[in-house]
């Protein structure tokens, strides 16, 4: 059974020097020294597979330190790996970076003849075992690295499994494009694709944006200078009209979602159900102060149900997509600033609210997930203060609230 890890480290750093005590610090020191002698001392951190250990590069050196007892141990310098790259007649590395591990014992490393495994305890090279996929594709949205995946080439989708490549949609162009974000990036939208869980289906944005004006940008790194065209829906202009399609790697088959109201209307917060047979879409009306999710049958596209709706009259902003419940399909947590402040709440499938998990004058500022028996919820917030940031876990039966992290300062934890 794969098990839940907590690490975490606090972003206060201090810098101290016996100067420090009887000098002030000025101006000049703090613009000018900011990267050298008072910089913070930054180390990437690591996760260990399967064990309570995270790993560190520390001076051209591989450490790791246990979370649970504080013991650390050094793992492999910099150069005790050259010594045994010359050996197997490899070139050798300048600095300890890009490094991830495979296993406990097992270790990804990049030189310049490819990418290996190298083994701690048997000190032995071997071809890596990821599928790379070409950085340059635009979009590139992976659900397993190198092997499934999507990307988008001009304006058209397309879905690549096991080296094959399929070309989902045919008619994009200038004005209908697949795949790529839409509404300008608002109310959580940052990419346009969405794998479902199981990655048997694709969610994708289709962007019409033909009523949109044209707005030119000057482009200034050539010579003479030339104009490029961009399209941007101006205040009081009609704005593109964005549809939600699933594609269905297996059968190579696409259907859009139905839904409902006005064409230039707002789809966000793409979620899908763990048994991907239904996907959840909020759906926001153009004046931004009502919306709804709702429910589609993912085979069809067909609407199924609205599970509940929100409203504000000045403004309502759905950020977040549904997360729910790990090893229970029934239950969900939503985001929502309906009381003045980003706080959570448990739903069931069925759209009643069943509980506010968290509650006061602060935020929720970021979520991590929940313990390996769904029990439960892990989230940064700022409950301390508007400066702080501190890391909490929620019981989601209990509604108890417990802050993990003490101390003034910016923490930050995953969950591993």
């Amino acid at each position: 059974m794969k098990k839940t890890y907590l690490f975490f480290a606090t972003g206060l750093f201090i810098s101290i020097s016996f100067l420090a005590q009887t000098k002030l610090l000025t101006i000049q020191d703090a613009v000018l020294k900011g990267r050298s002698s008072l910089a913070p001392k930054r180390i990437q951190t690591l996760f260990v597979p399967e064990t309570d250990w995270a790993a560190y590069i520390d001076n051209n050196a591989l450490k790791s330190v246990q979370q649970s007892s504080g013991n650390a141990k050094d793992i492999i310098t910099l150069s005790e790996l050259n010594k045994n790259l010359k050996a197997a007649s490899q070139d050798t590395l300048s600095y300890l970076n890009g490094i991830s591990f495979k296993t406990a014992d097992e270790i990804y490393i990049t030189n310049k003849k490819g990418d290996w495994i190298y083994s701690l305890s048997k000190k032995t090279l071997a071809p890596s075992d990821i599928k790379k996929v070409d950085n340059t594709i635009d979009d590139l949205d992976e659900f397993k690295k190198g092997e499934t995946y999507a990307y988008v080439a001009a304006n058209n989708l397309f879905v690549v499994k096991n080296g094959k490549t399929e070309q989902v949609s045919k008619d994009g162009s200038y004005n209908l494009v697949y795949g790529k974000s839409v509404h300008r990036d608002e109310f959580g939208i940052s990419k346009g694709t969405f794998w479902s869980p199981k990655g048997n289906l694709l969610a994708f944005y289709r962007m019409d944006q033909s009523d949109v004006t044209d707005y030119p940008i000057i482009d200034w790194s050539t010579y003479p200078a030339k104009n490029t065209n961009i399209k941007y829906p101006m205040a009081g202009n009609n704005s593109h009209y964005v549809t939600v399609g699933i594609y269905n790697v297996e059968k190579k088959s696409t259907v859009y979602l139905r839904t409902e109201g006005p064409k230039d209307q707002y789809l966000t917060n793409i979620a899908w159900s763990p048994d991907e047979k239904n996907i959840y879409v909020v759906v926001l009306n153009r004046e931004q102060n009502h919306f709804k999710v709702n429910e589609y049958d993912a085979a069809t596209g067909n609407f199924t149900r609205m599970l509940f709706e929100e409203r504000d009259e000045k403004y309502a902003e759905p950020l977040h997509a549904m997360l729910f419940v790990k090893n229970n399909a029934t239950q969900f947590i939503w985001q929502s600033r309906r009381d003045g402040f980003n706080h959570l709440y448990l739903y069931n499938i069925k759209g009643e609210m069943m509980k506010q998990l968290t509650k006061g004058n602060w935020e929720v500022k970021d979520v991590a997930g929940f313990d390996n028996k769904g029990e439960n919820f892990f989230f940064h917030a700022n409950e301390q203060s508007p400066v702080n940031q501190d890391f909490y876990s929620v019981n989601l039966k209990s509604g108890k609230m417990t802050r993990i992290t003490s101390d003034n300062g910016f923490h930050v934890a995953t969950l591993s």
